[in-house]
């Protein structure tokens, strides 16, 4: 199945190897591979790994996904970002399977000839919505990327629906505290490699890019190389233009004639900046240049701290807080400890600093992030009734017709539903008794046996439901008795995206289904629809779509998320909204206009 497997050991000696000490008979990548075939993972077991950066758990997913795939199965591979995605898919290629990408903002047709599919998370869940995609194995990368408050609620959902199918499931991550709760929650073995423990330096200096200066002309001097993390796009460019004239490096390389005038410059001097808002195409010659030595200090934006394999000797994080959209906060601690697993990967030695202003920051910061790897919460919790609007319409989607049962069956199998119960409970423990003792989910009252299923308490009495027994348990548990769903299904077909029948049984219209189709959420389908019924003309139409681009190019409204933002997508979305609504025939709206913006936006493009 593999080109080389090491040999094999078993599972109790693979426990017992101490890879802190350096003294270990196999890497880190190989123990990995033995624990992952003592598992059953190349035989379609499902597993959760927990393993540190840089010892090959992307490695491991690849060739899980190749393994399968030369067993005649299709796998998929699904990363956060469509640079890791792309990197995957190269790696795959080389392996001499045929394989397709398809990303937000870059995709080959999905034929038949395909055996591994590489996905973005979002680009992944819009094709199974649609049953697009059939696979027997799913290799999910960055698994943690469950609690990110953008994109953790669709890749929950979607992680639910896998679940359900029978897929092998192999989930990848290197910081998650809570990873036995996520992998009892999927049903999934759990296999953790203990991390070799790289404590970062934290330096405590008034003027942070003076430090930074420092640290790239010591890389520079040793032959070594620098990332450095910075909050925002901005400081990306300015920090970079500092160092130049600070190095002042010369370079000569062919590669540095396809990136933009300025970055060019840069690049010759041996420093470039990596931000999102970069195109696809700079943005990997950007990685190729560092990936060659041709840059030798890198300012980055948290754009490169998943996945995506660009390691340094000398990792320095400048910035702790970063932007959301909405307001400055502290960068998520999972997301900090991949940045600082960037040092020292490919088997070498690495440095890392996280650079602070005050010793009380430095409290601060090693209270924060360095007593154990956060544990992950479903981002539901802050969205809820987005994602139970999106999560109830692509159920009803995907079974053609469902019940209230079938939909509360479906919430309780989320992420979001078994944190919520569990902290319900963990408020007063000892109070959730009632007249009795409580046992595996179940509370005696009286002689009454009520079972404790949180969307539907029932009780052996003959009394009305809910009887005082159940009353009594939801005031002491403080669960609130009213079903969550039914507002969610009387709101969703007040707003058109839903229908009853006569037995009481939920389906899509024709706009709900449209809805699922494009992969909108709820909001922007009903904004597109009011937009649309504004206009009075195709021209108006037309006219709208442009406005719509140069309001997502701009980030003016709703500030989508890298991996969301694919603006073609949303002018076909506009224009399909259009044809529904009558504004436009079938031929404008699904042809015409997506190929007008389509050429508008190259031109824009191009002249940047």
């Amino acid at each position: 199945m593999l080109a080389s497997t090491p040999s094999r050991m078993d599972a109790q000696s693979a426990g017992s190897l101490d890879m802190k000490d350096g003294k270990a008979r196999f890497s880190q990548r190989h123990l990995l591979l033995s624990m992952a075939e003592e598992a059953g993972v190349f035989k379609g077991e499902s597993v959760l790994i927990v393993a540190p950066p840089g010892s090959g758990k992307t490695w491991l997913g690849l060739e899980v996904a190749a393994g399968r795939a030369l067993m005649g199965e299709k796998a998929a591979y699904l990363a956060p970002l469509r640079a890791l995605a792309a990197e995957c898919y190269r790696k795959i290629k080389r392996k001499g399977l045929s394989a397709s990408l398809t990303t937000g903002d870059y995709h080959l047709p999905l034929g038949e000839e395909w055996s591994v599919l590489v996905s973005t998370f979002e680009r992944f869940d819009s094709l199974a919505r649609r049953s697009e995609v059939s696979v027997g194995t799913v290799v999910v990368d960055e698994v943690h990327t469950l609690g990110d408050g953008r994109r953790g609620a669709r890749l929950e959902g979607l992680l639910v629906r896998m679940r359900e199918s029978n897929v092998q499931l192999v989930a990848l991550t290197a910081t998650l505290g809570n990873a036995e709760e996520i992998a009892e929650w999927l049903g999934l073995k759990l296999l953790k490699l203990k991390p070799a423990r790289r404590q970062p330096k934290v330096i405590v200096c008034q003027d942070k890019n003076r430090a930074v200066l420092e640290l790239a002309e010591r890389a520079v001097n040793e032959r070594k190389q620098l990332l450095v993390f910075v909050s925002t796009r901005r400081s990306a460019e300015s920090l970079a233009k500092v160092i130049a004239k600070k190095i002042g490096l010369d370079f000569t390389c062919s590669s540095l004639k396809c990136l933009p005038d300025e970055l060019g410059e840069l690049a010759a001097s041996g420093v470039g900046y990596h931000h999102a808002g970069l195109t696809r195409k700079t943005r990997a010659a950007i990685e190729e240049l560092f990936d060659q030595g041709v840059i030798r200090v890198l300012v980055a934006t948290t754009t490169l701290s998943a996945g995506v394999n660009i390691p340094a000797s000398i990792v320095a994080v400048r910035d702790l807080r970063v932007f959301d959209g909405e307001r400055s906060t502290y960068l998520d601690a999972n997301v900090l400890h991949q940045i600082l697993g960037r040092a020292g990967r490919r088997g070498g030695k690495g440095e890392s600093f996280i650079l602070c202003q005050s010793h009380a920051e430095k409290g601060a910061v090693l209270r924060r992030y360095f007593n154990g790897s956060a544990p992950v919460t479903s981002s539901a919790v802050s969205q809820i009734g987005r994602f139970l609007d999106e999560q109830v319409l692509v159920e009803v989607y995907r079974r053609g017709e469902a019940s209230l049962r079938d939909l509360q069956e479906f919430l309780e199998r989320t992420l979001w539903w078994k944190q919520r119960i569990r902290e319900k409970l963990r408020l007063k423990p000892e109070k959730v008794v009632v007249e009795g003792q409580v046992a595996k989910g179940f509370f005696k009252a009286s002689k009454a046996i009520i079972s404790f299923d949180p969307l539907r308490f029932s009780c052996s009495c003959s009394l009305p439901q809910p009887c005082p027994h159940v009353k009594a348990l939801a005031s002491e548990v403080g669960v609130d008795l009213s079903n969550p769903l039914k507002p969610v299904l009387e709101r969703l077909a007040r707003q058109g995206f839903l229908e009853q029948t006569t037995g009481k049984t939920y389906f899509l219209s024709a706009f709900g289904a449209l809805t699922v189709k494009l992969y909108l959420t709820c909001d922007v389908a009903l904004l597109l629809r009011r937009r649309v019924r504004m206009c009075r003309s195709e021209r108006d139409v037309k006219l709208l779509a442009m406005e719509a681009l140069e309001e997502c190019a701009g980030r003016k409204l709703g500030k989508p998320h890298e991996e969301n933002a694919d603006l073609p997508w949303m002018i076909y979305c506009i224009g399909e909204v259009a044809r529904l609504e009558g504004a436009v025939n079938a031929m404008l709206a699904s042809q015409t206009l997506r190929g007008e913006v389509e050429r508008w936006s190259q031109l824009r493009e191009d002249a940047k």
